[in-house]
């Protein structure tokens, strides 16, 4: 080889690092108009179910005071929602084989919708927190559907594009959720918040009856089925949620049925894993899934993340109705700044996904999400709603980088066969999250608070001359406004300790925001840990039809 050709070989071969020709793509096939149809029904009651588990957030005070509720007990409202979907979601693959996918989800939303009735009707406690479970139960059915379908029923040139529509749903679902409630709270009452499931749901079953093909139901498979896992799992999960709601507020081992909840737990969880692996026929659960690096970084990650998206936002709900009292219309108002953007970022995913390394985009995403959760640690008095715009922004900028990638960057070496099992990991580790960042901010704000009073209390020390002189100031001002001397000063004594109570809230949100930002940093540096994409694996599906 002569020197110029030499040289003209190396300037190529350098061309060819800078700006590589991607290689040839394989079209496996091209989904038909009612491959597109099904997607959305199944999108369509992904987002449903996903919805309801924050659309009651902005509503929360109305709901309590119409029913007579405590301000401790209106977690639960969202807690049995999602003790009953965690659950449930296990099941998911038994029941999708045993009933056919089509008649399952139609099966599933008239369920849905039935149960969101129920708790249209509720009349107390007790009934809002069973029927909110029954709905639960019916809604967690609905939310691995998507994702088993884009890996699948989807060719690998068009799953970057089912990956975003998964992202947006799990994303903008529930941080929406909070709006769209305070606008039905607002101009239609609480309970038109789950009677309108009624009119999703009908249109979730109408696209499915019209797009998805009937299949044979193979009923003896339920007869076959894992049900001793089945039940080690749903026992695990059900009672470790119980007990992070509730041990904060219950002294934990102090409680015997908190004790009782964390022993089922301790034992249960094993034991199904020890049952998983050891059993000969097809398990409930893959839990091979999680030899793959990719996988458990990703579910890992996802926890986290959905612990401050979650708890995030029910967080910001609470403040905003509980402290500064603002209406269920003004709260939704406010926290539709946390999912509008989403809306204009999510269509230009896919291309950027093909571009740059999904790990870039989630620690982007990451380090986005743990910035505006900083951001929410200097409340106090004189923060409102417009105090927090810029932050939910930057939450909803943030929100669909690590959402989509993390989602990518999982399935990347799932065979199909694998994909009702992956979609039941990601989907029940998600929604696990949320209910733990949920209990978390409840518990904070519930025991921390009063820790916190006593603190202020001891250092606001009654003799002190700026106490006494505040005290003396409001004292004849009541005195001035006609109140009676004696009464004047127990009421003056009264609003020193609201105001120290107001002040403790402060410090008890202001640490849920700083818990946050941790969290979120450990799982943008457990980012670094997933190995480098590498070319898909997945083998050649077949289409719907």
């Amino acid at each position: 080889m002569t020197l110029a050709n030499k040289f003209r070989f190396i300037l190529h071969r350098i061309a060819q690092i800078i700006n590589p020709t991607p290689a040839p793509e394989t079209i496996e096939w091209e989904m038909s108009g009612k491959d597109w149809v099904a997607l959305i029904a199944a999108s369509l009651a992904a987002f449903m179910a996903l919805i309801d588990i924050q659309i009651i957030n902005s509503s929360l005070q109305l709901i309590e005071s119409n029913l007579g509720m405590d301000f401790a007990d209106g977690s639960w409202i969202s807690t049995a929602y999602l003790i009953s979907e965690v659950m449930v979601i296990p099941l998911t693959p038994i029941l999708v084989d045993s009933l056919g996918l089509r008649t399952y989800l139609i099966l599933g939303s008239a369920l849905f919708g039935f149960s969101s009735v129920l708790c249209a009707l509720s009349w107390n406690l007790p009934s809002i927190a069973t029927f909110r479970f029954i709905q639960g139960f019916f809604g967690g059915t609905l939310i691995p559907v998507i994702f088993q379908m884009i890996l699948i029923y989807m060719p690998s040139h068009r799953r970057n594009v089912g990956l975003s529509i998964f992202g947006l749903i799990a994303t903008l679902a529930p941080t929406i959720g909070p709006s769209v409630g305070g606008y039905i709270a607002t101009y239609l009452g609480w309970r038109w918040i789950f009677f309108i499931n009624i009119f999703a749901s009908a249109l979730v079953i109408a696209l499915t009856s019209i797009s998805f093909p009937k299949t044979e139901k193979s009923l003896r498979i339920l007869r076959r089925a894992d049900w001793i896992g089945a039940l080690l799992i749903c026992s695990a999960l059900g009672c470790l949620t119980f007990a992070l709601e509730e041990g904060g507020n219950r002294e934990w081992f102090n409680d015997s049925l908190v004790t009782v909840c964390i022993f089922i737990t301790v034992i249960c969880l094993p034991a199904f894993v020890i049952f998983e692996l050891k059993k000969k026929t097809k398990p409930l659960l893959e839990l091979r899934l999680f030899r793959s690096r990719e996988f458990s970084l990703c579910t890992l990650i996802t926890f986290l993340a959905a612990q401050c998206l979650y708890g995030g936002m029910y967080a910001l709900s609470i403040f905003l109705g509980a402290i500064h009292g603002y209406s269920p219309l003004e709260i939704g108002s406010i926290l539709a700044w946390a999912g509008i953007p989403q809306i204009f970022i999510i269509p230009f995913l896919p291309i950027l996904m093909r571009k740059v390394d999904g790990r870039i985009l989630a620690i982007v995403g990451l380090a986005l999400f743990a910035w505006s959760n900083w951001n929410n640690t200097g409340i106090n008095n004189d923060y409102g709603g417009n105090e927090f715009r810029w932050t939910l922004i930057q939450r909803a900028i943030s929100q669909p980088f690590f959402t989509i990638s993390l989602s990518a960057l999982a399935i990347q070496k799932i065979v199909p066969s694998m994909a009702g099992a992956a979609s039941s990991f990601i989907n029940m580790i998600r929604n696990l999250g949320g209910s733990v960042g949920i209990a978390l901010v409840s518990y904070i704000i519930n025991i921390h608070s009063s820790k916190y009073s006593e603190i202020l209390q001891s250092l606001l020390n009654p003799i002190a001359p700026s106490m006494s002189e505040q005290v003396t100031i409001m004292k004849n001002m009541l005195f001035v406004a006609g109140q009676d001397p004696s009464l004047a000063e127990i009421a003056s004594n009264k609003m020193i300790s609201s105001q120290i109570l107001r002040e403790s809230y402060f410090h008890c949100f202001n640490e849920v925001f700083e818990i946050l930002t941790i969290e979120l940093l450990i799982a943008g540096v457990l980012v670094l840990l997933i190995p480098k994409p590498a070319p898909s694996k997945l083998g050649s599906t077949q289409a719907i039809h």
